[in-house]
């Protein structure tokens, strides 16, 4: 893979060549594009990317647990956790 360095004219348009292409595929995501002359090419690439972005969002998850457990807050039932965080807030209102 080759990544390409490429300058936008004046008004911040860019002009690619795809020798032979009747057609190209683009899929776009934040400031991220991704260009292909075949759409299964492009849509490998956003299932690895999903899937990756899965797999973080999982280990994050399995990170927060860890931590509730090492600070023994996953004994603590809603109702009492409701009124530890109402009793914060009153002792922020007050000060």
């Amino acid at each position: 893979m080759i990544i390409e360095k490429k300058q936008l004219d004046k008004y911040g348009k860019l002009t690619l060549s795809f020798k032979g292409a009747k057609e190209v595929f683009m899929a776009k995501k934040d400031n991220v594009v991704i260009l292909s002359t075949e759409k299964d090419s492009i849509d490998n690439i956003l299932k690895k990317l999903n899937d990756n972005e899965i797999e973080r969002k999982k280990q994050a998850l399995e990170e927060w647990f860890e931590l509730i457990e090492k600070a023994g807050l996953d004994t603590i039932s809603t109702e009492e956790l409701d009124k530890i965080i109402t009793r914060s807030i009153l002792k922020e209102v007050q000060r």
